[in-house]
């Protein structure tokens, strides 16, 4: 029972967040193309649907924020010096030790990295693909908000804030929307004219 209820308050934010998200890019478009029709109506109701009827509850299978921050730091050591050793963890993160030492047992019995003599943690298939997912999300919000013009630290903190509470489909959408910005550079203009009135 103890770990309902921040299951539950996780999931309230959750919706709460993507509710924001929603009436966000709802108001972008009602601003933007209430000229445009089919294509207004076409992208409000793909960004409600990927957003609203995501899972209601987080699965067991998916790991937990500080997790996902571990195997994301994790899985750029590797790709940045070949290998992830703890103290390099606990140096980037900021942490101790022993924390990290804990977080990487928890993440070995999961199933998300092994413990390889001579070459430090190696990430399994599982905890690649989590990676690699995770990584994927950073750098589509980091592609989104560059286009809006936020400078690199505020996006930094910003994402570090909501990117462990988007659904896939969600990212999916923000990336469809940043490919949309980037190919109509003029409606990128219109709207970010259209913010500095308001």
């Amino acid at each position: 029972m103890g770990t309902i209820l921040p299951q539950l308050q996780v999931h309230s934010f959750r919706m709460l967040l993507k509710c924001e998200i929603v009436k966000f890019f709802t108001s972008v478009f009602l601003k933007n193309f209430s000229g445009h029709g089919f294509l207004c109506r076409s992208a409000l109701a793909a960004v409600s649907n990927g957003v609203l009827n995501s899972p209601r509850m987080p699965s067991a299978a998916i790991p937990s924020q500080t997790a996902e921050d571990y195997l994301e730091r994790i899985h750029q050591l590797i790709e940045q010096k070949g290998y992830a050793r703890v103290v390099d963890i606990a140096s980037s993160l900021q942490v101790k030790q022993a924390s990290v030492t804990n977080m990487v047992q928890k993440l070995g019995d999961l199933g998300y990295i092994n413990y390889e003599k001579y070459r430090g943690l190696v990430l399994t298939d599982k905890g690649r693909e989590i990676g690699l997912n995770i990584r994927k999300r950073h750098e589509t919000l980091a592609r989104l908000f560059s286009l809006f013009g936020l400078d690199p630290a505020t996006q930094q903190l910003d994402i570090e804030g909501i990117e462990h509470h988007l659904s896939a489909d969600t990212v999916e959408i923000l990336a469809d929307l940043a490919q949309f910005f980037e190919e109509h550079p003029d409606t990128l203009k219109l709207f970010q004219k259209s913010r500095r009135k308001s």
